[in-house]
């Protein structure tokens, strides 16, 4: 994703969302974080968010299952919605579909397991 420039104004002149922004930040760094959970302070000091702003999106993305926390409510990590979101992609990939069934059975055939990868920008994923 292409970084806005001063007036938060990305390539293609869409004007960036700054809740938007921070909210997907948020879940992006969380899901990095595999399954270390984080305090609130660590969180807003990785993304340069106040903390305030920090729990105010914790909250809500808690409330709607893309964050969930431990029974003290202080360690924050990503929840099951971001999973359901994950696989639907998955589902609805035709590459994916395509690539699947071509690897279990090679996997079948010479008793291996093989992992489907692809780059996304200069990420790689896989599945």
């Amino acid at each position: 994703m292409a970084a806005p420039d001063e007036t938060g104004v990305r390539a293609g002149g869409v004007r960036e969302v700054k809740s938007a922004a921070r909210t997907l930040e948020l879940l992006e760094l969380l899901a990095a974080r595999r399954n270390r959970p984080a305090r609130l302070r660590e969180l807003s000091e990785a993304l340069g968010m106040p903390r305030s702003s920090c729990y105010a999106v914790l909250r809500t993305l808690t409330k709607y299952g893309w964050v969930r926390t431990d029974a003290s409510g202080t360690l924050y990590g990503i929840g099951i919605r971001a999973l359901l979101a994950g696989t639907t992609y998955l589902d609805t990939d035709p590459y994916v579909r395509i690539a699947k069934s071509a690897l279990d059975r090679l996997g079948e055939q010479l008793d291996e397991t093989f992992h489907l990868g692809r780059l996304s920008g200069w990420t790689w994923c896989t599945w």
